[in-house]
Formats: C-alpha cells, structure tokens, sequence
C-alpha cells in the first residue's frame, strides 16, 4: 500500500492545519510533493518549517535535513521509502528546475505501483527506483531505492499469477515482512 501513496499526495491540496510541529518524514514528503510538484503553493503558519526544510533539502541534500531535524517515521520500516522518494523529488527538482509539468509527467510514470522503471527517451531520461537510479545527460544520479520486488504488492501480484497458472486458491498471508526485523 505504501507503493500508493506518491499517487494520492502529488496532487492534493492542503486545506487542514498540521499539528505542532514535530519532524515527521511523511508529512514533510507530502509537502515536498506539493511544493516541488507545482509551480505555486500556499505557505501558512503549521507548513513553515516544512517548507523551508523542503528548500533546505534542494540546497543541502535530503539526508543533511533528516538528520539535522530528527525526522523520523512511526514505523521505522517507512523511512527508506520516505526517504528515496524525497531524495527521487529532490532530484529531479535540479534536473528540471523550470520545468514542473516535465517533473509532474515522469512521477506520474513513476507512481504506478508497478512500474520499477521509467524512461523517456525524448527528455534523456532514465530512471530505477529498483537500483535507485536517475540517468540524465551521461551522470548518474542515486537515491534510496523505492521499488521492492519482495513488497506486498510485488508478492501479491506474483500470487495472482500462480493462482491463475494452477487453477488454484490460496489464503492472502498475514505474516508482513519488514527490512528491520
């Protein structure tokens, strides 16, 4: 599930307030997704810091601010998806800086949950979110990658595959396996 996300935060519009402000790594990838994914945004009072962090990362790096700031997940399981979605924004935030519907069209790519890669030719773009990768213009450029042929999602849809070659059923797991146990 947490491989749908991108889809659902780029193109929402806050209209609630945040709480007192804590470091938290899902909210500050939201209003990246917000600030870095469309050419205006509203600053209130509760986003502040999130988006001067944002424009701290873009200056300084994604890991500087999550570690200069504390932020943190409620499952720690989280953060390396949060994080290489933060650092994949970042990125191709300096590739296309003047260029948001550039940037909106290859998240858009990226954001179906089963799509690992995405590449445009006509941009010269490449990118992996299973080897965290963006080739653009002969560099390469590395982010956490965000793309788990063991997810969830992955083995759910290996699962309907099975099922659909031998005819037969099988009970959805409920066991989660998580990178930190």
């Amino acid at each position: 599930m947490l491989q749908c996300i991108p889809m659902v935060v780029c193109d929402c519009a806050f209209e609630w307030r945040f709480p007192a402000w804590e470091p938290r790594a899902w909210i500050l990838y939201e209003m990246a997704e917000y600030v870095l994914g469309h050419r205006e945004y509203m600053a209130t009072e509760d986003n502040g810091p999130f988006l001067f962090h944002v424009q701290e990362m873009v200056l300084f790096g994604v890991h500087h601010v999550l570690d200069k700031h504390g932020y943190q997940c409620t499952n720690a399981s989280d953060m390396d998806l949060v994080t290489g979605r933060l650092e994949l924004l970042v990125i191709i935030a300096k590739i296309f800086p003047d260029d948001v519907a550039t940037r909106q069209d290859l998240l858009d790519s990226l954001n179906k949950p089963a799509n690992g890669s995405v590449s445009n030719m006509l941009l010269g773009v490449e990118i992996s979110k299973t080897e965290g990768t963006v080739r653009y213009q002969g560099q390469i450029h590395r982010f956490t990658p965000t793309f788990n042929f063991t997810s969830g999602i992955a083995v759910a849809f290996q699962d309907d595959e099975k099922q659909q070659e031998d005819g037969t059923e099988r009970a959805p797991s409920c066991k989660k396996e998580r990178p930190d146990e």
